[in-house]
Order: structure tokens, then sequence, then C-alpha cells
């Protein structure tokens, strides 16, 4: 399972501007995303495709959930939960 080759990051280019415009969210590397000190996100190539593995932060911060990146569906479903979920992360961290 390949992590964040070039040819894949060229792919993801639209999804990935649009991930650099949330608040909170870093990019500590190409295609590597973090909140504060957590990793947040990051992408794989498998044999069905590509997906994201984004953080799980809710009851606790811990583990990831995986998301098929497939049509525009599955890249605004990603856009919108990683929102979300910078957004608890950094709500729970000013409490």
């Amino acid at each position: 399972m390949a992590r964040n080759d070039p040819r894949m990051l060229d792919e993801l280019a639209p999804l990935l501007d649009a991930l650099r415009a949330i608040p909170g969210l870093i990019e500590k590397t190409p295609g590597i995303f973090y909140v504060k000190r957590i990793p947040m996100l990051h992408f794989h190539r498998t044999g069905d495709g590509m997906v994201a593995d984004l953080k799980r932060v809710s009851p606790r911060v811990a583990g990831f959930d995986r998301f098929a990146l497939t049509g525009d569906r599955g890249k605004r479903r990603i856009i919108a939960e990683v929102a979300v979920r910078c957004r608890l992360l950094h709500e729970k961290s000013s409490t």
C-alpha cells in the first residue's frame, strides 16, 4: 500500500488545495496533515484506488477511519469530515 507517491499527490491536487484551506489543518509534508501535534490525515493507494485515513476524534482521539476517494462525492465527503473533526479537536483543546 503506497503512501504519498508523487503521482498520487498530483492526482489529488484539487483535493489537497481544498484541505489546505481548512482552518487549523497544517500540511507538515506533502499529503500529510496535522492538527497541532496530532497526525490527522494521510493518503494511500490501494488495489481498489485511493483512500484517506482520517484520525478518529470522538469520543476520544484514537485510531483512524478510512474513506474511499471515489468520485467527487467521496472527495467532498472527506473535506467535510476533516473540517468537522478539526473543529472538534480545537474545541476539545480549548476546554
